[in-house]
């Protein structure tokens, strides 16, 4: 149950975990993924994102981001396939960690994923 703890540290995160497949998986599991993709749609003009990092797998670049709704705090991975000014200011994950992504906009890809469409400016 750990990790329904690991980053309630930022404004609006509930007091608990109330969402059962987030408090009982972890955010590298594809269910906890599918489920907080669920959440984050359904509550798309609640949720607010925050910057944690930037990685690769698989020759893939990812964003990692502590969201934030209404009854639920999670980290969401995004799949990063294309640059524009604001992505690359997270390059390094210097300097950025724990700020707000404000406008950031997704996009639905083939394989069920999410994928950053755009960010109107990094908070910090």
């Amino acid at each position: 149950m750990l990790s329904a703890f690991w980053a309630c540290d930022q404004p609006n995160c509930p007091a608990s975990q109330e969402n059962l497949i987030l408090a009982s998986n972890t955010p590298e599991q594809a269910v906890y993924q599918q489920e907080l993709r669920r959440l984050v749609d359904l509550n798309a003009a609640q949720t607010r994102y925050f910057f944690e990092s930037r990685s690769s797998r698989d020759g893939q670049d990812f964003l990692a981001l502590n969201c934030y709704g209404p009854d639920f705090c999670g980290r969401l991975y995004v799949v990063l396939d294309g640059e524009d000014t604001q992505s690359l200011k997270l390059q390094n994950n210097a300097g950025w960690r724990g700020a707000e992504l404000k406008g950031l906009r997704l996009r639905a890809t083939e394989a069920g994923q999410l994928a950053y469409a755009g960010l109107e400016r990094l908070v910090d």
